[in-house]
């Protein structure tokens, strides 16, 4: 064989090997291919066919849900194992509709609930503010009782003053006066500013010429000049030489002042019932209610009245009726009942002052009840049973009643039988304590009554009855 025809065979068998290894390599790449056209056939496949389920899946679950509402609003569609199933129960279970039978009960319950903790949050809040203002400050309404309260123990300060005075007077020694009553009778009569006018609530919106500070201020400052003529009066008596006319002035500042300072918290109680009764809603009350509590009271008559139930509050305790016997009492009562004699009438001229003030100061149906015209003739000032509401305290008024039913001596001391439960060895006196009181009984069986006369027999009596506890001392 040729070199020729040897290459030639060489070249043949690479070419027959060549060809067939590309014809190996071509279809081992062929085989590839349709694995990966065939994978990716079947995923096609799948996802058509759970699309398909799924279709069918839905279709059933509406289905269902209608089944479902033609049965009752509250059932809740069964449970779907699929995936689309479960998609529908979340958005049934988590959207809301306000229409139809599709209500969300929950969503509404916590709306309220919300709206309701919300009030009660402001309220709470509101309440919280208020607690916190009154820690410092008091109602107005305690403010207002105080000054209620407050002609009571005037009162009781014009009797203990007249008992002092009184029992200064006519405790002399021969030609030079040995005793005096005790400093301690006269400080007692001191009034406490801050116990008085409280730190009260005030509305901030008020104009500066409404606002009632100016008056609670005044007052303070009346009650700080009264206890300084208290100290005064205090220190003179103890003085032996002092003369009698700076004695005579200290009495008439101590004996005008309490009717005066009751008449001159009027102002300050008129500005606080104003306060309370302000606002919209309160006056269209009284314009269309015809509402008449919150109307203007009269203060003058309800300060009378406050001293004669005053009187007899203290006049039906036993204890204080006994003292009524005493030989220093009957003599008390004896010289004060004579009102225009020497050695009362300075008593008297100071609470005239002052009496003419309050009744001044009362309101037209005020002073036409009064029986006055001119506010200048307020010693025709008269009040009736009727005025004072004395029938208001049971207790003072059945003994007012039965003092009012005596008629004699004999009377008189069942009445004291009754009062004090036996007779001791005072009841000697009870002739001279009857014959000494007969003009107050008198008084007291009239319907109507002069206010300045009427006051004055009070005084003579709860006077006789104080000054048996007015302590006196030497002079250093």
């Amino acid at each position: 064989m040729t070199m020729k025809r040897i290459l030639s065979l060489l070249f043949a068998c690479t070419l027959i090997a060549g060809t067939v290894t590309a014809q190996t390599v071509e279809k081992s790449e062929k085989t590839h291919q349709q694995v990966v056209v065939d994978s990716i056939l079947k995923v096609v496949e799948s996802i058509k066919t759970l699309q398909e389920e799924s279709k069918a899946d839905r279709d059933r679950v509406w289905k269902e849900k209608k089944k479902h509402r033609a049965k009752s609003k509250g059932e809740n569609n069964e449970n779907v194992p699929t995936q689309y199933g479960a998609m529908l129960q979340i958005e049934k279970n988590t959207h809301q509709n306000w229409y139809s039978d599709d209500w969300n009960l929950f969503g509404i319950c916590t709306a309220v609930i919300a709206v309701l903790s919300f009030i009660i949050a402001w309220i709470t809040y509101n309440a919280q503010k208020k607690t916190e203002k009154h820690t410092t400050n008091a109602p107005i309404k305690v403010q207002l009782w105080n000054l209620k309260d407050l002609p009571r123990h005037f009162y009781r300060n014009l009797v203990c003053t007249c008992a002092i005075s009184f029992r200064y007077q006519h405790d002399n020694g021969e030609g030079k006066r040995e005793f005096y009553p005790s400093e301690s009778n006269l400080h007692k009569l001191e009034v406490l500013p801050d116990d008085v006018v409280l730190p009260i609530d005030i509305d901030d919106k008020e104009d500066a010429k409404d606002n009632y500070y100016k008056y609670m201020h005044e007052l303070k400052l009346l009650f700080r000049n009264y206890n300084i003529e208290v100290g005064v009066a205090s220190d003179h008596l103890k003085q032996q030489g002092i003369s009698g006319k700076a004695i005579g002035q200290d009495f008439d500042n101590l004996l005008f002042k309490p009717v005066h300072l009751t008449r001159k918290t009027f102002d300050f109680e008129k500005a606080l019932v104003k306060s309370i009764n302000s606002g919209y809603l309160k006056r269209a009350k009284r314009l269309f209610l015809w509402w008449k509590k919150n109307q203007e009271e009269a203060l003058a008559v309800r300060t009378i009245s406050t001293f004669v139930k005053e009187h007899f509050a203290k006049l039906k305790e036993g204890p204080n009726f006994n003292m009524l016997l005493k030989d220093e009492s009957l003599e008390c009562i004896q010289a004060l009942h004579w009102f225009e004699s020497e050695e009362s009438n300075y008593i008297w001229k100071s609470i005239d002052r002052s009496l003419g003030m309050l009744i001044s100061y009362g309101t037209k149906s005020e002073n036409k009840a009064f029986g006055i015209e001119d506010e200048k003739a307020y010693k025709s000032a008269a009040v009736t049973v009727a005025m004072l509401q004395l029938e208001e305290d049971k207790k003072e008024f059945a003994f007012f009643t039965a003092l009012r039913q005596i008629e004699n001596e004999e009377q008189f001391k069942d009445f004291y039988v009754k009062l004090s439960g036996e007779l001791d060895e005072n009841t000697d006196n009870l002739g001279r304590l009857f014959v000494s009181i007969q003009p107050y009984l008198e008084l007291l069986k009239k319907d109507e009554w002069n206010v300045c006369t009427l006051l004055k027999h009070l005084l003579a009596i709860d006077t006789a009855i104080e000054i048996n506890r007015i302590g006196m001392v030497n002079f250093a």
